[in-house]
């Protein structure tokens, strides 16, 4: 028998954090971090995503974070806010936010993984956008006596262990394809690293002089809302610092305003962040794949013009990810406060492997046939994830019993 019940009628309790004002570092190993939002996912935990604490009188370690608790994020944007996870054993000396809740799971009656699950489901995230409040397209909330009331359906204990174990089977997948993605990067990242020493024998030369030119961008105060096909927009940070080129990261510009086509992004063109809230995201470079028309570069991305008898904007992209680009750019940030920023001529100083052109084209290939490899395990990772979503959706609903999956 399946029962219907408020996600309070199988708690303890809630307990909820501090946000103190911190800079935006995470913690080192020894030291005391608060949960930044985004280190709650579900797709799961993410220690690494906090703030180091200043000082000792900031630590309550009532609120410190233990493996295996169920957390969930009362604040985030559209699509993220509501996120639910189990906290792992790498959770240590870290402690909830006001934003990052600990639902205290009462165990006779309630699986905290089943919880999570749930709460990750269709119906569960339908009630949650209903609830959720907040004008800004950026960032929502929802309350306490909200997520209490969250409505779910209810199996027996058992039910609830065996569904968890179904899915856990799935994931169990997941993560072999993910630790096999990260070693594939690894692999790439030392193929760039070797490729480089060996070509370029240790010497290197500024940017600039790879380069016809840097151009920057234009950020007008534009509406929260994407742009349409046929709008213009403007993109934001995140539309370049994943690593790769995000098309929907994008604002609309207001009708009063008029566009700049001489902004407008193309595909090959090659981008570089360099403001962002979080300093491990400046200097992050990309190049632009397939792309919509009418966007334009931000003032807080630039243009990288390659001179073409130089080097390829292929080649420079590359160049840029190497662990010596980043200990670069994170020693130009080094010292600054608030959000890091690097100058037009900071970047134009970075120095880069001298690589003959011949030379370029062949390691950007050898890149790519690990890229490829990549593309593929993530092709399976989604797939997978997809299979994962429409199973637990069944075995959610009852349409679907345990003993009927294969």
């Amino acid at each position: 028998m399946w029962t219907e019940a408020p996600l309070k009628s199988r708690l303890l309790r809630i307990d909820a954090g501090r946000s103190p004002d911190l800079p935006d570092v995470p913690a080192s190993p020894g030291e005391w971090g608060v949960l930044k939002v985004s280190a709650v996912h579900s797709s799961g935990f993410r220690p690494k995503e906090n703030k180091s604490v200043t000082s000792a009188a900031l630590v309550d370690e009532r609120y410190e974070v233990r493996a295996g608790d169920l957390l969930f994020s009362r604040a985030n944007t559209p699509e993220l806010v509501g996120s639910a996870c189990i906290a792992t054993p790498t959770a240590e000396r870290l402690l909830l936010s006001d934003k990052t809740l600990r639902l205290v799971v009462n165990p006779d009656l309630a699986d905290a993984r089943f919880i999570s699950i749930c709460l990750a489901g269709r119906e569960v995230r339908r009630q949650i956008e209903v609830a959720a409040t907040g004008s800004s397209r950026s960032m929502q909330n929802i309350s306490q006596r909200s997520v209490e009331n969250l409505r779910l359906r209810w199996p027996s204990a058992e039910e609830q262990r065996r569904i968890v174990e179904v899915l856990d089977a799935v994931s169990d997948a997941e993560r072999a394809i993910e630790v096999s993605i990260a070693k594939q990067r690894t692999v790439r990242q030392s193929l760039i690293e070797s490729q480089l020493n060996a070509s370029g024998r240790g010497a290197a030369s500024p940017l600039s002089s790879y380069l016809k030119g840097i151009q920057s961008g234009w950020s007008p105060a534009c509406d929260q809302q994407a742009p349409g096909l046929a709008e213009w927009g403007v993109i934001k940070v995140s539309a370049v610092t994943a690593g790769r080129f995000r098309p929907n990261e994008a604002k609309r510009l207001p009708v009063n305003l008029a566009a700049r086509p001489h902004l407008e992004i193309k595909q090959g063109d090659l981008l570089l962040s360099r403001a962002n809230g979080a300093r491990s995201l400046v200097g992050v470079a990309c190049l632009v794949g397939r792309t919509r028309p009418r966007l334009m570069l931000s003032d807080k991305t630039l243009r990288l013009l390659p001179d073409t008898d130089r080097a390829t904007a292929d080649f420079l992209a590359l160049a840029l990810t190497t662990p010596g680009a980043r200990h670069q750019i994170d020693s130009l940030l080094s010292g600054s406060t608030g959000q890091g920023n690097i100058s037009q001529g900071s970047v134009a100083g970075l120095l880069i492997s001298e690589i003959p052109l011949a030379e370029q084209g062949r390691i950007v290939d050898l890149a790519s046939s690990v890229d490829q490899r990549i593309e593929c395990g993530q092709q399976e990772l989604q797939r997978l994830q997809m299979l994962k979503q429409g199973l637990a959706d069944d075995l959610l609903s009852g349409k679907v019993r345990v003993g009927e999956v294969a």
